[in-house]
């Protein structure tokens, strides 16, 4: 049986403008001068019958003077060598025009409108029509559909809450700069290849929904040109790889190879780091160049610390780039425009990962802390940390020492995060992910740092609080994948499994490829569990090294 893509929605400027109207409502208050905007602009516009005041100003606004342009920087003082991303956010006092000069950057508010309110559950119920404003982009309707499928539909799943997108609101963007580069065409086909994995995934399930192109064939070339292009950035050496384009690129095509569950993630993720030190690490991005980080900046950054997260405790070694002091992490909530703003909290990490950020740091230094005792007991032989505080008489050496105080440390910071923050989070469904994330660090502390046996107790009984918090996290278990892989590894109770497994068929509507990588090592361990395989052999890094499933799971 053909599949059939259902019948086209018309693009409606009326519907644009409701939108427009609707997102930026708020912004009716504000005092604009008179020349703020440009009599270009106006004849750029859409044709929308609205006051004047109400029509919306860009999410973020270039540079004209400057040669590469980006929505990354708000800048305070004069240019750094970071200025390669120089460029004003649209709120902040001082700003030049909030509309751009660019008529094809202009044009892209229309389309912006629709993708605000991006919905995966839109989709079932009738997907709408690329708009004919891409088509000067993407000439060809198969990949111009697949563009528009990944804005509208598929990075709804990379936020646990739809109502705001930051991967909508301000990397979408980037795409259609005014002067190409490396970077921008990359970034274009990540999002190609994003989309068309995802309507490969759906047009798998036979459903009418999707048509019968070749969406494998052109996700698996997008992918290939868009690595490609990353290459080029990094072979030709220059300001570029600094800049935010490219750090965005690299972190869509991550995110692709998640979902695709590719093997091929490591160099993808090589860049990310390439691109972050070069430019001094997360606490310089964020604070060393006299600008006040802009929203593009706070998600890359907060991004860049998760993954680093997600690739350190899938693959159980110590971070990349979240080392040394982390207090930065703290602060970044604290900062810029946006902390004045209730309208903008959306953007903080926490409310699309469902996470909070001070826990992902204790988490991060859990893992740490499990990874150099297994490197030390590689080199060195068996080691046993001490939970409690060591007597200095004893004949434990120096590392043995550090490592002990350092895991108590952590152990003492985990404790008291569950007392005074879980209570106290900014939504349900921010505290059932950050719930899950506690009793999955607190598995990983109790049996990689201080080598309890899987079968004891407070290990169980963390196992089956994370199943149970994947069972209520319902239709959007986004990002759930990483405390279920930690519990599932440990898993005995024979109805807890039959409940991961049902969990499993719930995430396939999300996550299919990811989920299938998922319920594979999950399987595996049960299986190893049950042959009498010893602990180590039945984690999850060895089950997906030996099986050559050494995807990434988040």
């Amino acid at each position: 049986m053909r599949c059939r893509y259902p019948d086209k929605k018309t693009f409606s400027d009326d519907k644009i403008a409701a939108s427009l109207a609707s997102r930026h409502e708020y912004r009716l208050k504000l005092k604009r001068e008179p020349d703020t905007i440009s009599e270009e602009a106006d004849d750029a516009k859409p044709d929308i019958k609205s006051k004047r005041e109400a029509r919306p100003p860009p999410l973020t606004v270039h540079n004209h003077d400057h040669k590469t342009s980006e929505s990354s920087l708000s800048p305070l003082t004069p240019a750094s060598r970071h200025s390669v991303d120089h460029a004003q956010h649209s709120d902040c006092p001082g700003c030049p025009s909030p509309v751009s000069r660019e008529r094809g950057w202009f044009k892209f508010e229309a389309p912006a409108a629709l993708f605000r309110q991006t919905r995966m559950g839109k989709f079932y119920n009738g997907p709408t029509d690329p708009p004919s404003v891409f088509m000067q982009w993407f000439p060809s309707e198969v990949e111009r559909r697949c563009f528009h499928h990944c804005l509208m539909y598929t990075l709804s799943i990379m936020v646990t809450s739809e109502k705001n997108n930051p991967w909508v609101e301000h990397v979408a963007r980037l795409c259609f700069l005014p002067q190409e580069t490396p970077s921008t065409r990359a970034l274009k086909s990540a999002l190609l290849s994003f989309g068309a994995t995802h309507l490969y995934s759906i047009q798998l399930k036979n459903t009418e929904q999707v048509d019968d192109a070749d969406y494998h064939g052109i996700a698996h070339r997008h992918r290939a040109l868009s690595a490609c292009g990353l290459r080029d950035v990094i072979k030709g050496g220059g300001p570029e790889v600094e800049s935010d384009t490219f750090l965005a690129a690299a972190l869509t095509l991550l995110m692709c190879d998640v979902f695709a569950a590719s093997t091929h993630w490591r160099e993808i993720w090589r860049y990310v780091v390439m691109s972050v030190r070069h430019r001094g690490g997360p606490k310089e991005m964020l604070f060393g160049s006299g600008y006040a980080p802009t929203p593009l900046r706070r998600l890359l950054i907060g991004h860049v610390a998760f993954w680093d997260f997600v690739v350190s405790l899938n693959t159980m070694t110590a971070p990349a780039l979240l080392t040394g002091d982390l207090a930065w992490w703290g602060e970044l909530r604290a900062i810029g425009p946006i902390a004045a703003s209730s309208d903008l909290e959306w953007h903080w990490l926490e409310n699309f990962t469902a996470m909070h950020p001070a826990l992902l740091a204790i988490s991060t230094n859990i893992v740490r802390c499990a990874a150099e005792r297994a490197e030390y007991e590689r080199v060195s032989g068996p080691v046993q940390l001490h939970e409690m505080q060591i007597p200095t008489n004893t004949a434990t050496g120096p590392r043995e020492l550090e490592l002990s105080q350092r895991a108590a440390n952590a152990k003492a910071e985990l404790h008291r995060w569950r007392y005074e923050n879980s209570t106290q989070l900014s939504s349900a469904r921010v505290q059932i992910g950050s719930l899950a994330l506690w009793h999955a660090s607190r598995i990983i502390l109790l049996t990689q740092v201080y080598s309890y046996n899987k079968m004891n107790p407070d290990v169980q009984a963390s196992a089956r609080a994370v199943i149970e918090l994947c069972l209520e996290a319902g239709d959007k278990p986004e990002f759930m994948q990483i405390p279920l892989m930690v519990a599932c590894s440990v898993l005995e109770d024979p109805d807890a499994r039959d409940s991961a497994r049902a969990i499993f068929i719930t995430m396939e509507y999300v996550a299919v490829f990811e989920v299938q990588s998922l319920q594979f090592v999950s399987e595996e361990c049960w299986k190893r569990m049950g042959e009498g395989m010893d602990d180590e052999g039945c984690r999850w890094p060895n089950v997906m090294t030996e099986a050559g499933r050494a995807t990434l799971i988040c």
